[in-house]
Parts: structure tokens; C-alpha cells; sequence
């Protein structure tokens, strides 16, 4: 008899796996997704009671592009990126050096990129110390945490 139901439904399960297969809980759109914590979604609720659909967010773009943060940001952010993935960017070639050297510039210049590109938010990663953001005239951080940080430009 095992050997018939086994060659049925393959090889014998548990009860429990059978079980977790049973209960497993279907997709909700209304809920953070699993891997965030509560910092992580601390800094998308943030973003979402500040910004507007015509926002633009700049997220440094220096690593691979399957590891940047808009993996996390981009699903949640409800304005615009201004260079999104690289799949999904039309200018991406053109932009990313734009981004790399903006993190690399004088306070001056950074406050210079962020106006003439309407950029109005911009993400930092946790521990970056490099970037000076903090001295760019009209830069305030609206929040920060261990995920990160989301500072607003207001020329």
C-alpha cells in the first residue's frame, strides 16, 4: 500500500509540511512585505505621507544594480525615481554617472544637481558619513534610522 501512494504523490511529507502547505497565507496588498523591518518600513511611511506621485527620489546607484536600495524603495515610493533600475530606465546609461559623481561632490554643487533636476528627496544608506549631506544649503533629514536615511531638499 506505501508503495502505491507513494508513487501517487511522490515521496511520503509530514504531517506539518502538509499542514504549512494548507495554511499558507495568500498575498495582501496592504501589507509590508516580509523581509522589511520596522525601520525599513518606518522610512517608506515616511516617504509616503511626505511625497507626492511628482517627487523625485535619488538613490545612489555606485553598487551592482540587482543591489541598490531601490529593490526595497522602488515597490513603496509613491513619486518618481530620478534614475530608476537599469532595466527600467531609458537614461540609465547617462544618469548613473551623474549620481556618482553628485555623492562625490562639494555641498555647493550637490545643492546645484538637486535644483536643476527637481529632485526633492534623496535616500542614505546607513553609516554613510561621506557624502556631507548634511552641509547642502536646503537639505533637511526627515527621518533616520538603521535602514537608512531620507533627507529633504528645499531650495
Amino acid at each position: 500500500m506505501f508503495n502505491i501512494v507513494r508513487g501517487l504523490i511522490g515521496l511520503p511529507m509530514p504531517l506539518q509540511r502538509i499542514k504549512n502547505i494548507v495554511d499558507r497565507p495568500a498575498f495582501r496588498d496592504n501589507q509590508p512585505a516580509a523581509f522589511l523591518d520596522r525601520d525599513h518600513r518606518a522610512l517608506i511611511d515616511a516617504l509616503n505621507q511626505a511625497a507626492g506621485p511628482d517627487d523625485l527620489l535619488l538613490v545612489d546607484l555606485a553598487r551592482e544594480p540587482w543591489a541598490t536600495d531601490l529593490l526595497w524603495l522602488g515597490p513603496a515610493y509613491p513619486g518618481r525615481f530620478y534614475c530608476g533600475h537599469f532595466f527600467l530606465c531609458s537614461d540609465y546609461k547617462l544618469k548613473r554617472p551623474e549620481i556618482v559623481q553628485f555623492y562625490k561632490a562639494e555641498p555647493p554643487e550637490q545643492a546645484a544637481f538637486l535644483q536643476a533636476n527637481a529632485i526633492r528627496y534623496i535616500y542614505a544608506e546607513p553609516g554613510e558619513t561621506g557624502w556631507r549631506l548634511d552641509e547642502v544649503p536646503g537639505i533637511e533629514i526627515l527621518i533616520q534610522n538603521s535602514a537608512g536615511a531620507i533627507y529633504a531638499y528645499f531650495p
